[in-house]
């Protein structure tokens, strides 16, 4: 065993959709032909993606999300398409671990849930269009940062 396997790796949070929540979510991605899509049982939000551990205490509350708007991330050589969520609750507990030494790669924190790995170079996102639902997530978990 090396010392680096030995140190802690960072800290991962997210929370995942409620089961009404996630039919309607799996049912919309089906009914909007997104490719390469998503599973039902892996759609998430990131709360935290550390590369500093932090110590978390999960909560058993929900969080309330509107969807607000589509984008692409650049991730890999693939274009992600996330669908991106209105929701102080859930930006609320990242700040609460940014206040506890949490780090965070990016300028801002956009809680967002991922609709497919790779949607190619030529999706034509005009006939998205957003879901009609209020969205309900829940369940918090954590572990390590995985490579």
């Amino acid at each position: 065993m090396l010392l680096e396997d030995l140190m802690p790796h960072g800290t991962y949070v997210a929370v995942v959709p409620v089961l009404s929540t996630r039919a309607l979510l799996d049912q919309w991605i089906d009914d909007m032909f997104i490719p390469n899509r998503v599973a039902a049982d892996d759609l998430h939000v990131t709360v935290l993606y550390s590369r500093q551990p932090i110590r978390v205490t999960l909560t058993t509350n929900e969080f309330h999300a509107d969807p607000l708007k589509f984008d692409i991330f650049q991730m890999d050589g693939k274009n992600v398409l996330v669908l991106v969520l209105e929701s102080p609750g859930i930006t609320r507990r990242h700040e609460h671990f940014m206040a506890l030494g949490a780090t965070h790669d990016f300028s801002d924190y956009t809680p967002h849930v991922t609709l497919s790995l790779d949607i190619g170079e030529n999706f034509d996102m005009s006939g998205l269009e957003l879901p009609y639902f209020h969205m309900i997530f829940g369940d918090e978990y954590t572990e390590e940062l995985r490579d």
